[in-house]
């Protein structure tokens, strides 16, 4: 009787623990200056100056005038006018609080579950695109206000964006780029209708074994993305990839929802296309270089091939052959998984 008591009283603080946890995480229904403290994703995107601002350089900011908030730590709000001259300004002195609850109550429950320690976690919500906050200014170069730069990935401390017309990319915070507010407007968005990553990274790279541009007008629609990031040249690709083929032939039929999608490691596109035709490769490629960091799928390639990786429409991975920590298992075994997964229920995949 004492035991089971104990036990009792013992679940019964675990239940009250979790519970307690979850009121802590859920979003407030009104917001305090404190909730906005270096929280971008309670920001209002404007305030409006209460009071003239006069300034030692003779900048002049009248009463009335739309700033941009650009941060808030917690005691005073850095914010911009529309010459994009910036300047600190006290809660009060631009309405932030006011503003900030005003653009709050706009927010449907799902919008308001956005933050930073739940965006990771869902790539459903993840854009293509984001644009920069203001304009950024590092080794790599300058970029102004709006330019659009595609989102490689996010965590729950930033972003890693890719820099334009280059290989490099740029680990960013959330204030500097208005990925909380597009992944806001998706979450209006059924998940199955939100647009598919994977997809959007393939967009216009993809070629046929007869090397000629691969379009496929269902792409978008694809559920499950098998990558296969292999070569000719490979002594362990030429003895995964008869067998794999022969599993994409059976497969692709009866499951319209599979995208298969050789990532080539060749020396060259005409190896690529010599070896894709010697398999009988129906499925696209990407060709040899194409690939680059700035791509968010070469955040799945590994140095040793071949490489299956299994993914969603949204770029979760669903198996793999590699974990990226050096343990790897046979290719044949991450084709069995795919055959587990496409053999589920749709709601499953």
């Amino acid at each position: 009787m004492k035991k089971n008591a104990l036990r009792s009283l013992a679940l019964l603080g675990l239940a009250w623990g979790l519970c307690a946890a979850l009121a802590v995480a859920a979003p407030p229904e009104t917001l305090s200056l404190a909730d906005l403290a270096n929280r971008p994703d309670h920001w209002p995107a404007t305030v409006t100056l209460q009071r003239d601002l006069r300034f030692t350089s003779g900048l002049v900011v009248h009463q009335g005038g739309q700033l941009r908030l650009v941060r808030f730590d917690g005691s005073q709000a850095l914010v911009a006018d529309a010459a994009g001259h910036l300047f600190k300004v006290m809660p009060d002195d631009c309405g932030l609080l006011d503003a900030a609850n005003q653009a709050w109550a706009a927010l449907t429950p799902a919008q308001r579950a956005v933050a930073p320690e739940t965006l990771a976690g869902d790539l459903s919500l993840w854009p293509v695109r984001v644009a920069v906050n203001s304009e950024i200014s590092c080794t790599l170069g300058k970029l102004p206000a709006g330019t659009e730069v595609t989102l490689l990935t996010a965590s729950q401390k930033g972003a890693d964006v890719a820099w334009p017309n280059s290989a490099n990319r740029l680990s960013i915070d959330f204030g500097s780029i208005d990925l909380i507010a597009r992944a806001r407007q998706l979450a209006l968005i059924a998940p199955d209708q939100r647009p598919s990553r994977i997809a959007a990274a393939l967009q216009g790279i993809l070629v046929g074994a007869d090397g000629k541009p691969y379009h496929d007008e269902h792409l978008g629609d694809k559920k499950i993305f098998a990558l296969y990031f292999g070569a000719g040249w490979c002594p362990p690709c030429q003895v995964f990839s008869p067998d794999f083929v022969k599993f994409v032939h059976d497969a692709m039929p009866r499951h319209p929802e599979l995208a298969v999608v050789f990532l080539s490691s060749d020396k060259q596109v005409a190896d690529m296309l010599a070896y894709m035709q010697k398999e009988e490769m129906t499925f696209p490629a990407v060709p040899p270089k194409v690939l680059t960091h700035s791509n968010p799928l070469s955040d799945y390639e590994v140095q040793l091939i071949p490489h299956l990786i299994i993914v969603d429409r949204f770029g979760k991975v669903l198996a793999d052959s590699d974990d990226g920590h050096g343990n790897r298992i046979d290719p044949m075994d991450t084709v069995a998984a795919l055959g587990k997964i496409l053999a589920a229920p749709p709601s499953a995949q």
